[in-house]
């Protein structure tokens, strides 16, 4: 879907106008910018040489605003390619929205064409709408082609990361930031001492033993016996490692966690991994790469 059709599916009415170019300016540009690192330079050579042959582009979409400039909704790349080939002027959908339907329309542009938008410039935005300008969970997911429970999960994630950075005391755990399924769960820990517990284990919980516990831990009246839950489980992975390194085997917690990646590998196939966006299967080969740095440990441990 175009920024055209897209304009006629939402009832947005539009004038067809030639915008003339030096009515935007960089602030312009860089205003309505989705993506966390701002304007691709590689991108606006593509389109810049592109432009010089004659390649024809959809129309841009701008908004006047009071003091006679134009903000770019959606076409920031083409602007600054037109700019830097000398052009003047560029085809444009001049558009007069309500805030909604602005924002609307930024938000979805990067779903429409162009170079798509990361998965965490995606969730960053629809945190933002939703922090910041009240969206509801449901307009945020569709605005950035996300679903209401990742747009929730992120906003937990966000929470947790803050609360790690303000209660974790300076030292090397606090460097190892778990991951935002993770922090989703221990953010929703009621006391501060069992955030500060259970961070201690978390790297050798299962996310269904993490899960549990943190469930737990909120069912307890009293503070210090949320703590001792997860001084409970520190004490049985402890014995557990102890045991494992004696016989030279994995614990059974960690036994049952690499069947579940074999099981899940297995069901892999290479056009599923050729088709995973380069962001989502970066993280993959990421978590897969500290899982072997991990049974490595375990087997020099138990030798």
């Amino acid at each position: 879907m175009n920024d055209r059709q897209m304009l006629n599916e939402e009832g947005i009415d539009y004038i067809e106008i030639d915008v003339e170019l030096d009515r935007i300016n960089q602030t312009d540009i860089m205003a309505a910018q989705s993506r966390i690192d701002g304007l691709d330079p590689d991108q606006v050579r593509i389109y810049a040489e592109c432009m010089k042959n004659g390649d024809v582009f959809p129309e841009i979409v701008v908004q006047a605003n009071k003091q006679g400039r134009y903000q770019v909704l959606s076409g920031n790349h083409r602007v600054r390619a037109a700019q830097n080939i000398g052009r003047t002027h560029l085809p444009a959908l001049l558009v007069a929205p309500t805030d909604a339907q602005r924002d609307m329309i930024v938000a979805g542009a990067n779903n429409r064409h162009g170079k798509p938008i990361t998965m965490d410039d995606r969730k960053l935005q629809a945190c933002r709408k939703v922090e910041v300008y009240g969206w509801t969970y449901g307009d945020a997911a569709k605005a950035f082609g996300l679903t209401e429970a990742i747009v929730k999960n992120a906003i937990a994630a966000r929470k947790a990361r803050a609360r790690w950075d303000e209660v974790m005391p300076e030292g090397p755990l606090k460097k190892r930031v778990p991951s935002d399924n993770r922090l989703m769960y221990i953010g929703r820990l009621h006391s501060d001492d069992a955030f500060l517990a259970c961070a201690e284990i978390i790297e050798k919980l299962t996310s269904d033993d993490l899960a549990d516990l943190c469930a737990e831990a909120n069912r307890k009246r009293k503070e210090s016996d949320a703590v001792a839950v997860f001084t409970a489980a520190a004490q049985d992975i402890t014995a557990r490692e102890h045991a494992a390194a004696k016989k030279g085997k994995a614990s059974p917690s960690l036994t049952s966690q690499i069947t579940k990646y074999e099981r899940s590998l297995r069901r892999i196939t290479p056009e599923q991994i050729r088709s995973q966006p380069k962001d989502e299967m970066r993280s993959s080969l990421l978590a897969l790469d500290r899982i072997i740095l991990y049974l490595d440990g375990l087997r020099v441990d138990a030798a």
